[in-house]
Order: C-alpha cells, then sequence, then structure tokens
C-alpha cells in the first residue's frame, strides 16, 4: 500500500511539476496516503506541503530565439611548399681591379743658366762654366793708322751666366721648347739635328717634372 502510495505520490509530483508549485501529502487517521495538488489536506489528516519550483513554459506565440551568427569562415591557407635543397653554385669569380698606376715621384726641374755674350745676345745654358772664346781686335800700324796694321789679335772673353729662380724653371723650359720648335721649322738645316735633341729633352722635362702638376 505504501509503495503504491509513493509511486503515485511521484506520479502526482512529475505531472505537477508540469503545472504547478505547490503539492500536499495527507495521511489520514487509517495511514491511507493521497496528494492533492493545490488543495489542502482535510482537517484531522497529517499534511506535508512540498512547493516546488518548476520552469515555466514559453508561450504558443513566442517567436523562435534567433539562430547565433554564424562564425565567420576563414580561408584556407595553403600549408608553404617545401624549399627546394640548395644546390651548390659555382662561384661568379669577380673580375679583377686593374693595378693602380705607381706614384710618379717627381722632381722640380733641372736649373737653367741665362747667359749674355759680349755682343749682349743671351741664351739658355745648363751651366755657367762656359768657355773663353775670343773677341777679334783690330790691328793698327805703328803710325796708328788700321790700314798699315800687319797679323791678328783677338781678347779672350767669356759670357756672362746667371742661375734663373726656381720659380721660374717652368717658364724657361717651356721657352727652351718653343725656340728648339721654332729652330726646326724656321732654321738653317745644319741646326736640325741640335734642335730636335733640345726639343725632345725640353717636352721630356716639362712632363716628368713638377711642371706637369
Amino acid at each position: 500500500m505504501r509503495m503504491l502510495a509513493a509511486a503515485a505520490f511521484a506520479l502526482a509530483c512529475t505531472g505537477a511539476w508540469a503545472q504547478t508549485n505547490v503539492m500536499y501529502r495527507c495521511t489520514d487517521a487509517q495511514g491511507a496516503v493521497t496528494l492533492q495538488n493545490d488543495v489542502p489536506c482535510p482537517k484531522g489528516s497529517k499534511q506535508v506541503k512540498r512547493v516546488i519550483d518548476a520552469p515555466q513554459s514559453a508561450p504558443a506565440n513566442a517567436a523562435p530565439p534567433a539562430p547565433s551568427p554564424a562564425a565567420p569562415s576563414v580561408p584556407a591557407v595553403a600549408a608553404p611548399a617545401a624549399a627546394a635543397p640548395a644546390t651548390p653554385s659555382t662561384p661568379v669569380k669577380k673580375p679583377e681591379a686593374a693595378p693602380a698606376p705607381p706614384i710618379v715621384d717627381r722632381q722640380p726641374p733641372p736649373a737653367v743658366f741665362r747667359c749674355v755674350t759680349h755682343q749682349k745676345e743671351q741664351y739658355f745654358s745648363d751651366t755657367d762654366l762656359q768657355p773663353s772664346r775670343c773677341l777679334p781686335l783690330q790691328t793698327v800700324g805703328l803710325d796708328g793708322n788700321p790700314g798699315t796694321g800687319t797679323g791678328a789679335a783677338c781678347e779672350m772673353v767669356k759670357d756672362r751666366c746667371e742661375r734663373i729662380a726656381d720659380s721660374g724653371l717652368c717658364e724657361v723650359w717651356q721657352q727652351r721648347l718653343h725656340n728648339a720648335e721654332s729652330k726646326l721649322r724656321f732654321g738653317e738645316p745644319a741646326q736640325a739635328a741640335t734642335a730636335r735633341e733640345e726639343s725632345n729633352r725640353a717636352e721630356k722635362v716639362l712632363r716628368e717634372s713638377t711642371c706637369s702638376q
């Protein structure tokens, strides 16, 4: 009897869960158990009241819940291809740089002397040691008459030479080159060899000395 009442109570609770929140369990004097929904037990019965918090059912006209937003699709990224094994390459030989031109230690041009003859003629020389020359003299007779003089006489003289300052050497060598080229063009054929030698020498001095800087 009690097992049947318990089963009926559980069944009533299950049905009441969906319908109400208050259940009454009634036991009369004879021990009979009854379950009542929202109705208190009659007087003289032992009553047990049970309140159940049941969730309310949604109204019939309620709108269905909005679907949750779909997660944005992420484009598939292709996996990077495996790098091909590096193959040893033949090193490219760099062209060798051209050797730098040797540094030339240029020297000042050679010394030059300006010489003056007894007749006031000027010329350039590499030395001031000029040989003596015999300057002819006119002879006269015993009476002092030049027409009756006999024989020959001369006076030994030397040209006066002066060294040119270092600051003017380049200009002088330019002048020597110009004089030699003039002799080659307009001078006597007998002087051509000497003039060509002087021209070549002056060009070399101007090219290899400090005059070219």
